[in-house]
């Protein structure tokens, strides 16, 4: 099951505090310049929380991998820095929840990625750490 969307450029690292109050067995970085860089990909997976395994995976094999997760056991977080990835998995994927948060305000370039979402009836908000209210965007 896939608990949360996020757009976060610390991808992996960010879960470290997540995982804690969702209680995530899984982070899944979608980002394919790190995917194709094994020393990147493997330094990447290193900085999971000791609770979550960590996968790192590029857009096409994460959207082979995440068809599955939607309906596998495993408390996912997928993470990745662009939202552009987030319109692109949901054209591919069904099931996947319908919300997207940003760990930060978005940067202006964003904003059409944003745009794309909200049109596809994706719930798009701003929430740093789990437990923060929810800002809109």
């Amino acid at each position: 099951m896939i608990l949360l969307l996020r757009v976060d450029s610390k991808l992996v690292r960010s879960a470290k505090n997540i995982s804690a109050v969702n209680g995530a067995d899984r982070v899944v970085a979608v980002d394919d310049a790190i995917a194709s860089n094994p020393t990147l990909r493997d330094t990447e997976i290193m900085s999971a929380p000791i609770t979550c395994k960590a996968r790192v995976w590029g857009t096409e094999e994460a959207i082979d991998h995440l068809k599955k997760s939607v309906k596998n056991v495993y408390k996912t977080l997928v993470v990745a820095k662009d939202p552009k990835t987030f319109v692109r998995l949901f054209d591919e994927i069904e099931g996947l929840p319908k919300a997207v948060n940003f760990a930060k305000q978005p940067k202006p370039e964003f904003a059409e990625a944003i745009q794309q979402l909200k049109d596809r009836g994706v719930e798009v908000y701003v929430q740093d750490f789990l437990l923060d209210e929810k800002t809109p965007l």
